[in-house]
C-alpha cells in the first residue's frame, strides 16, 4: 500500500518548524512596521501602508519555510550552500526593509531616467551636422 490509511501525507517532514519559523517572521514584519511609527502616527497612516506591510509579512512568512527547505536538500557543496544561504537572508531581510519603507512612507525608485540615452556633452572644436565648427 503506497499511503497507509490514518498517516499524514506530507513532502514537509519538518512543517511544525517551518510554520512556527514562517509565523514568527510575519510577526517580526508587523512589529517592524510599528517600530518606528509614534502612537499617534499608528491611527492616522493611510490603509495602503499597512495593506504594504500586510502583504510583505503574509507572503515572508508563507515561503520562508519552502525557502529553507530549499536552502538544505538542494544545496549541494560550498557553492549550493552560498548561493541559497544568500537567497534566504535576502528572503528575511527584504519584507522587513519593505515594511519599514512603508512605515516611512518612502515611494519606490525612479529608474525611468537609466532608460534614457545619456547626454555627452560637447567637445572643443567638433563639426556640427552641417559641417561648421563649434
Amino acid at each position: 500500500m503506497k499511503y497507509p490509511p490514518g498517516e499524514a501525507i506530507s513532502n514537509f517532514p519538518f512543517w511544525k518548524l517551518q510554520m512556527g519559523c514562517g509565523m514568527a517572521l510575519s510577526v517580526f514584519v508587523f512589529w517592524r512596521g510599528l517600530a518606528d511609527a509614534a502612537p499617534a502616527a499608528v491611527d492616522s497612516r493611510g490603509s495602503a501602508s499597512w495593506i504594504a506591510v500586510g502583504i510583505s509579512a503574509t507572503t515572508a512568512g508563507m515561503l520562508l519555510g519552502v525557502a529553507a527547505d530549499k536552502m538544505f536538500y538542494e544545496s549541494y557543496g560550498i557553492g549550493g550552500w552560498l548561493q541559497w544561504g544568500a537567497l534566504l537572508a535576502a528572503a528575511i531581510a527584504s519584507p522587513l526593509l519593505c515594511a519599514n519603507a512603508a512605515d516611512v512612507g518612502a515611494a519606490a525608485a525612479d529608474i525611468s531616467g537609466t532608460a534614457r540615452p545619456a547626454r555627452r556633452p560637447s567637445r572643443i572644436g567638433a563639426d556640427d551636422a552641417a559641417g561648421r565648427r563649434r
